[in-house]
């Protein structure tokens, strides 16, 4: 996926609480959105990237 910041519904300055809602919420054809979060913050892992905004909000979801 891309992202587009001038599509109608990019929600790229929500607050974390909002954030953790529809990301907890969230399921779509690839499968829920947690699922799809913790996979990206484990192939950043492997990646050698271990500490970003990604891997702060899968801790503020919960694992």
């Amino acid at each position: 996926y891309t992202v587009d910041r001038a599509h109608h519904q990019y929600a790229g300055g929500l607050p974390d609480d909002e954030m953790v809602r529809l990301i907890r919420q969230g399921v779509g054809l690839g499968g829920h959105n947690r699922e799809y979060l913790a996979n990206t913050v484990q192939h950043l892992d492997e990646l050698g990237i271990n500490d970003g905004p990604l891997h702060r909000l899968l801790t503020l979801i919960g694992e």
